[in-house]
């Protein structure tokens, strides 16, 4: 549904919008119509998941949100991402975020400066990946992002 036709829907409705206002609600319905997670501001000031593919009406959204995406930072120890890996299946296992390609990290090793550098072997050869081309290029094999999930 095209923005118009949403403005239309509404003031036909009877209510009034500014125009940054009619974008707000479009994104909220984007969203929605995208399978996205959409949340809503309790009294509390807490954010909860609406628990519905329903919304009868933004008359607020202002109370309204996109649910954040989680965000991920590259790995800074072997011990860390070891510790991650332990959580995932196929342990060891990544495959890329761009290609059907699938690497098997056989070693985390650290060079005499300290930085931490991945050994990854598949059908082409070995390779060596810093932490933020892991996070940036692959993900585990459930899909999850190579890297540590900031709360």
């Amino acid at each position: 549904m095209s923005n118009l036709i949403m403005i239309i829907i509404f003031n036909f409705r009877g209510l009034s919008m500014t125009r940054e206002e009619a974008k707000r609600r479009a994104e909220l319905y984007s969203a929605l119509a995208e399978g996205k997670i959409i949340q809503f501001k309790q009294e509390n000031g807490e954010w909860t998941d609406l628990k519905t593919d329903l919304m009868c009406g933004i008359a607020e959204s202002f109370r309204y949100r996109i649910k954040p995406e989680p965000k991920y930072r590259p790995f800074e120890t072997q011990e860390e991402c070891w510790q991650e890996m332990l959580k995932h299946n196929e342990f060891g296992w990544v495959k890329s975020k761009t290609r059907d390609a699938n690497k098997h990290i056989s070693n985390i090793e650290k060079d005499i400066e300290g930085n931490v550098w991945f050994v990854a072997a598949s059908f082409s050869g070995i390779e060596k990946y810093s932490p933020k081309q892991m996070l940036d290029y692959f993900v585990f094999m459930d899909g999850e992002p190579f890297g540590i999930k900031e709360e």
